[in-house]
């Protein structure tokens, strides 16, 4: 086993002082990357001929931007992302640290046609993934609702619904089935169908998969009274949407709730805020909850999405949780003040499963990445990966920060689970129950009182880890000082020199 012992000052934050002027680097210089685990899989967009034609992301409107992410499980990250072919003025964030990294943004010139987007996405061994797909202009494809908008109100973007009971109505009103909903600016009091516990209901034969915030603007949804449940139905595109209040008069609270095939789901750029467990908190309580176990799901993307005043600590929560899905992407999300019994967690994921980048340190607690390994998983779980995340949680906590096979039901069966440049801050870091082969874990930074539980018996080392004990007093876990000539080598920061490029924070809309 490679293992570096240090003993540290450990403030309860990271430093966030990083000098923003720090030029990414592409491809990195070997040893400032993680060679490959698992082949890139384009999870987002999908191509033209596996979506549904009313999937979001073939169509824009020629008044309002497009934008859309991209999403590449696996792969040895970080990647460059370019634009092979395009619309003119179309863009896209290509290397780590600039603005929209790996998003595409355009404002259509033309008010009808179609174009074609081809992105090409290397990784740092240069191995490269494509996405290609067509987008239609066509203005008839959206609905717009602006909160308090008055005169006639027919949907359009000069002519807008007024509140959201003028979009949904009932359950199986399908006037604007499979339309692209757009929310403007303002507050929106969710409503749902009182014969249904006043849950509100997507049903796909009468409703949409495409909720959405027009960019540049901030609705926020009011869940005090309701939740949204989803049921079989594909090509959900959930963004750029403040959720807030969480209904709490249930026994579990969730914001969505999401059974049967839901394969290619998108939640990108949605704020989650304000809720607790619910009555009773026993059940699968937080922000999206992606359940059912009888089907199999593919391509489930959940990206950028920031969680503020989620507390569900000490109960059986999350502020996402997947059920038997196969190619999920959970990355560069953001977390603060808030409390979570699992925080992100696959908790019975199947396989080809990525959670990278993500920042859990401002005043956090509990557990923030768990991988289950459940038996919701129904097959052998394996090809897992945590990578490149950030967290910290309180000096004092007396528990995990990070858990990997919290379950034992596929004990001595997994298999390919990889932990590599994280760096986890205080509570402990825990690999649970041994799989069939070692767990590789490499060039982490892992700071704990209790170092007891990174149980060496359990993993297999390559790269170095650093694990640290910490001690009174102030200093940056990003200082270079630290790690001297191992910085931009271990941990969470992308770097070449002691001047990071800043962590990733989410694009609010």
């Amino acid at each position: 086993m490679k293992t570096i012992i240090r003993t540290i000052a450990v403030s309860l934050l990271m430093c966030l002082c990083f000098s923003v002027s720090a030029a990414q680097v592409f491809p990195l210089p070997e040893g400032y990357f993680v060679k490959a685990k698992m082949p890139m899989h384009l999870v987002y967009p999908r191509g033209d001929t596996e979506v549904q034609a009313h999937a979001r992301h073939k169509w824009a409107h020629p008044d309002m931007e497009y934008a859309i992410p991209i999403g590449v499980q696996g792969g040895a990250w970080p990647f460059k992302y370019e634009l092979v072919s395009g619309p003119s003025g179309a863009k896209i964030g290509s290397l780590y640290g600039e603005e929209n990294y790996g998003s595409i943004t355009w404002v259509p010139a033309a008010s009808s046609g179609t174009v074609e987007f081809k992105v090409r996405i290397t990784d740092q061994e240069l191995k490269t993934v494509e996405a290609s797909w067509k987008v239609t202009i066509d203005p008839s494809m959206f609905i717009f609702v602006k909160s308090g908008a008055s005169g006639t109100k027919v949907g359009t973007i000069n002519n807008p619904l007024a509140s959201f009971a003028d979009w949904y109505k009932d359950p199986k009103d399908a006037s604007y089935l499979n339309k692209i909903i757009v929310f403007r600016g303002g507050n929106y009091s969710l409503v749902g169908d009182p014969t249904s516990n006043n849950n509100l209901r997507l049903l796909k034969e009468s409703k949409t998969p495409s909720l959405i915030g027009f960019p540049g603007e901030e609705p926020i949804f009011d869940a005090s009274t309701t939740k949204v449940m989803v049921s079989d139905l594909s090509d959900i595109f959930i963004a750029g949407i403040t959720w807030k209040n969480a209904r709490q008069d249930v026994s579990n609270a969730h914001f969505l709730w999401l059974t049967g095939d839901v394969s290619r789901a998108t939640f990108w750029r949605n704020h989650f805020r304000d809720m607790k467990q619910g009555l009773v908190g026993n059940d699968n309580t937080g922000p999206v909850f992606i359940s059912s176990t009888p089907i199999a799901k593919e391509n489930i993307l959940y990206k950028e999405n920031n969680h503020t005043g989620i507390h569900n600590k000490g109960f059986n929560g999350h502020y996402f949780d997947v059920y038997r899905a196969s190619y999920v992407l959970i990355e560069q999300n953001t977390v603060s003040n808030s409390s979570s019994g699992n925080g992100f967690w696959p908790k019975g994921t199947v396989a080809f499963v990525t959670v990278r980048a993500n920042n859990a340190y401002d005043n956090v607690s509990g557990i923030q990445i768990a991988i289950g390994y459940g038996t919701e998983a129904i097959d052998t779980p394996h090809d897992h990966e945590i990578c490149w995340n950030r967290v910290v949680v309180p000096v004092d906590q007396d528990g995990p920060a990070i858990m990997v096979a919290g379950s034992n039901s596929n004990q001595g069966k997994t298999y390919n689970t990889y932990l590599y440049r994280n760096t986890i801050v205080n509570g402990y870091s825990v690999v649970r129950f041994a799989g069939a082969e070692p767990y590789e874990t490499d060039a982490n930074i892992i700071v704990s009182k209790n170092l007891k539980t990174w149980d060496l018996a359990n993993m297999k080392t390559t790269i170095a880890n650093v694990l640290a004990l910490p001690t009174n007093g102030v200093v940056s876990i990003n200082d270079a000082k630290f790690i001297g000539n191992d910085f931009g080598k271990v941990g969470a920061d992308v770097a070449t020199s002691p001047a990071p490029v800043p962590p990733l924070q989410p694009k609010y809309q």
